[in-house]
């Protein structure tokens, strides 16, 4: 390391970062609308959900069967808006344009 060069300099990094300023690091956070969020682990013969209430931090499981119609509609029943998070995979990849097609958020 050459005398007065930073473990960074010293390596070939650089020290700050093209095109972005402080101001750019100090924006706000990106904030979630959706109140919902839900995890779905879809097999062939079940999906394993769970959810979370973001404002009562209430948790909400079930054991659905995959049947997209059934999802859609336990999903309906959620307090919402909600965000869907799946599995992906020959079995969630359908069930994924489904919801798409309803307006849920993936």
């Amino acid at each position: 390391m050459r005398a007065g060069a930073s473990l960074t300099q010293s390596r070939g990094l650089p020290t700050t970062v093209p095109g972005l300023g402080l101001s750019d690091m100090c924006e706000e956070a990106p904030v979630f609308v959706e109140r919902t969020s839900v995890g779905l682990d879809v097999h062939a013969r079940s999906i394993v959900a769970a959810t979370i209430d973001g404002v009562t931090e209430e948790v909400f499981k079930a054991r659905l069967t995959p049947s997209d119609g059934e999802v859609l509609d336990w999903i309906g029943r959620l307090p919402g808006p909600c965000a869907v998070a799946y599995e992906s995979g020959p079995t969630g990849f359908g069930l994924a344009r489904t919801l798409l097609a309803a307006g849920v958020a993936l």
